[in-house]
């Protein structure tokens, strides 16, 4: 089957960077006042609200009452902005996700950490931000959670086929959330709570994929256009009679979203575990596209751009617009203090895009 192919260089440097071009300081964002004041006072346990918050008695009463269950992400979201509680928080993602996750690099970082939200309070930023990316929370792991809590588990890929990346403290892995998925996560969120010891990795490591894609095309269009075609995906689940495995592309493109229609999806272990699950010999020309693939989204390519994010510090990104990993990681002897972060997966009307 033939399908569109996006056969021109994206010139445009936001769009399509690397680290040289990318000023990565200008991604940090900071929440205003008034938005901050919002999360506070729709934190999933309040106590008090603070004294600058700007809101009724009559408001803070209707935030308590739908908001009573801890970690319920169905929230009445038209009924809070409909009353104007979320009037200033939905202003700033509509910015954000315009200038920077849809016409921009496709990530942006708010930074919590200064903002003097609490833990649970930044749970909320989590969901509240995410999820006004879109319309509906997507469960993960196996349709069990809608937010997960992203730390080692002891899983490791060579002895657990059933091993999930962030179950794990491996590194490199380069990859889309939900890639192996049959539903469609445009959006995400990440927040940090725990970092990994000082001086054991666990580096954040983000590519443009439209940076990627220039690349391919520079080199061997042959192999771009396998990209484009289908590969065999291990869904990570069993049925009945097996493993179940699927079959999309990595690289799609829709022409009537100029730019913003081209996407990429990957994870090279659930791809080879893909073929290995369907029976399917991995024949010499997509090994070879799989191989011109990992070559440019590497730790140490000049397409990686690599930073530890600090705690409270929330990253929003396009999930169809970047690839993301991190580096191999140490946790100390207090499981406790073991690396965390909390994701929320979201998607549009439908699963298609805006």
């Amino acid at each position: 089957m033939v399908r569109p192919m996006l056969k021109e260089i994206i010139e445009d440097p936001r769009l399509a960077w690397t680290p040289k071009n990318l000023q990565l300081p200008k991604q940090i964002l900071s929440l205003p006042q008034k938005s901050v004041n919002e999360i506070a006072a729709i934190a999933w346990r309040m106590n008090s609200v603070p004294e600058e918050a700007e809101l009724t008695a009559e408001q803070i009463k209707h935030y308590k009452q739908s908001l009573a269950n801890p970690y319920n992400l169905d929230l009445p979201f038209g009924d809070l902005e409909a009353k104007g509680l979320l009037t200033s928080t939905r202003e700033v993602l509509q910015t954000i996700r315009k200038d920077e996750l849809d016409d921009g690099p496709g990530f942006a970082i708010v930074d919590l950490s200064q903002t003097g939200l609490n833990a649970e309070q930044q749970t909320n930023a989590l969901i509240v931000l995410t999820r006004m990316l879109g319309e509906e929370f997507v469960p993960q792991s196996s349709g069990l959670l809608l937010l997960k809590d992203v730390t080692s588990r002891g899983a490791e890929y060579d002895t657990n086929p059933d091993a999930r990346y962030s179950d794990t403290r491996e590194g490199g892995n380069p990859h889309s959330e939900n890639a192996e998925g049959n539903v469609t996560v445009p959006y995400f969120g990440l927040l940090f709570r725990i970092q990994a010891v000082e001086g054991y990795g666990g580096e954040s490591v983000i590519y443009s994929s439209r940076a990627v894609h220039n690349e391919l095309l520079k080199r061997d269009r042959s192999v771009l256009e396998r990209l484009y075609q289908d590969f065999h995906w291990d869904s990570r689940v069993s049925g009945p009679e097996g493993r179940i495995t699927i079959k999309k592309p990595i690289f799609s493109f829709d022409p009537s979203r100029g730019i913003q229609g081209l996407e990429c999806q990957y994870l090279r272990k659930y791809i080879d575990d893909g073929y290995t699950h369907s029976g399917t010999e991995m024949d010499s020309i997509t090994r070879q596209a799989l191989d011109t693939m990992d070559s440019l989204v590497n730790e140490k390519s000049p397409l990686a751009l690599i930073g530890k994010a600090q705690p409270g510090m929330l990253v929003l990104f396009n999930n169809l617009a970047v690839l993301h990993a991190r580096t191999t990681y140490k946790d100390g002897t207090n499981p406790a203090e073991n690396r965390r972060a909390s994701r929320v997966w979201i998607t549009t009307p439908a699963n298609h895009h805006p």
